[in-house]
């Protein structure tokens, strides 16, 4: 079971069809100076096409059931909002799909500090952003 099953699109699909039908390469070459002072045109180019890239269109039955499912909240948004038992599932997986990709969002802007210099370091795991130069965590 894949969902949606009607016009999903590839994330590379996704980027030709936001970006028009321009190569990417000349597109990245050829996009206006955002005039950012702490990162490049063409790095922010890159740092968007690998978020969009990352973009998950699909689930599968056992990507689905890896996350646990409450039935009972399933029967009560059922009653709850007049759907079928069908039309709460599809909802689940929706909220799940949307929830992985604010998680990409979320890395995007994790990771945009990477271009700020000045000693700012990105944890390869974890959450706290802070200088280099600091000893102790801001937080």
């Amino acid at each position: 079971m894949t969902y949606p099953s009607e016009g999903a699109d590839s994330s590379k699909k996704l980027i030709r069809r936001l970006l028009g039908e321009k190569k990417l390469i000349n597109l990245a070459t050829k996009m206006p100076n955002y005039n950012l002072s702490f990162i490049s045109s063409i790095d922010l180019f890159n740092h968007v096409k690998k978020t969009i890239e990352q973009y998950r269109f699909t689930i599968d039955l056992k990507q689905f059931n890896q996350n646990i499912i409450d039935p009972i909240k399933l029967t009560f948004d059922s009653k709850v909002y007049n759907k079928t038992l069908q039309e709460v599932v599809e909802s689940e997986i929706l909220r799940q799909l949307d929830k992985t990709n604010n998680n990409h969002i979320g890395y995007f802007h994790q990771n945009i500090f990477k271009y700020f210099g000045n000693g700012w370091v990105v944890p390869e795991k974890g959450f706290e952003l802070y200088p280099f130069f600091q000893t102790t965590t801001p937080f």
